[in-house]
């Protein structure tokens, strides 16, 4: 259990270091990360010998650099990418499912089915949020996904679109007054 622990908190250490590392290339980011797990690994074996402890290790942590030393100096803090990477993917999947949710909705209810605009009004505000939100965490894997998503859902809407053709019927100019003037 203990072997779990420790690595469960170096694999934290180093997600906190890699957050820092953002304004940084992918080489170097990996290089750099590669490098402070070998040290900390080796400073654990030094200290702790044969099997180390958790509080060994707390014990090297609190030795080696924080997290947010590996910080570009001057540079801003790191952006929350991940989470608002995360955030595109959930608004792009809603964008596909808050409309057919409302859409079976309706339909269980025996509610007529004149708002479809507005469904497709409320898939497309989710999509752009989608948009907007992957662009921001383009540098999160998940930001790219969002995007990517939302060409694809827009290549797929596209190829739909004459299935929800609106009929146009011709407009009458008489008013109800009118109507009734002429005899109808």
């Amino acid at each position: 259990m203990s072997a779990v622990a420790i690595e469960q908190r170096i694999t934290r250490y180093l997600s906190e270091v890699e957050e820092n590392l953002q304004d940084v290339g992918a080489e170097e980011r990996r290089e750099t990360l590669r490098q402070v797990e070998e040290h900390l690994r080796e400073a654990l074996r030094e200290r702790a010998g044969g099997e180390p402890t958790l509080a060994d290790l707390e014990s090297v942590l609190a030795d080696m650099a924080a997290p947010d030393s590996y910080r570009e100096r001057g540079g801003a803090p790191p952006a929350p990418y991940r989470a608002v990477g995360w955030a595109a993917v959930a608004s792009l999947a809603a964008s596909v499912f808050v409309p057919i949710l409302l859409y079976v909705t309706l339909r269980l209810f025996g509610a007529e089915m004149t708002g479809a605009g507005i469904l497709l009004l409320i898939g497309g505000l989710f999509a752009l949020a989608a948009l907007v939100m992957g662009i921001i965490a383009w540098r999160a894997p998940t930001g790219k996904a969002a995007v990517i998503g939302f060409v694809v859902l827009v290549a797929i809407s596209l190829l739909f679109l004459p299935v929800f053709r609106v009929e146009r019927r011709p407009v009458s100019l008489t008013t109800t007054a009118e109507a009734s003037r002429i005899g109808a």
